[in-house]
């Protein structure tokens, strides 16, 4: 079911690993999905400042919002999973 919007930003395109994505979900920028998560409907995900990860098995849930705002120093902003 990978036929989310995805936008590529700043040179950054979403990566979706053999995970299930909604159709009604966005994700922006550098967002990886890892193999066997899912992402519901609603849900938006924003990799322009930072990375977001959602790790294996992870879910996110209907409508959620996660907006990476800065680097950390493992370099990645928002991780799950």
């Amino acid at each position: 079911m990978v036929d989310s919007r995805t936008y590529e930003f700043e040179g950054d395109q979403p990566t979706i690993d053999d995970a299930s994505v909604s159709r009604e979900a966005t994700l922006v920028g550098d967002v990886r999905i890892e193999s066997g998560a899912s992402v519901w409907p609603g849900v938006v995900l924003r990799g322009d400042i930072g990375p977001v990860r959602v790790g294996r098995q992870s879910h996110v849930g209907d409508n959620a919002t996660i907006h990476a705002s800065a680097l950390s120093a493992n370099g990645v902003s928002a991780m799950f999973g």
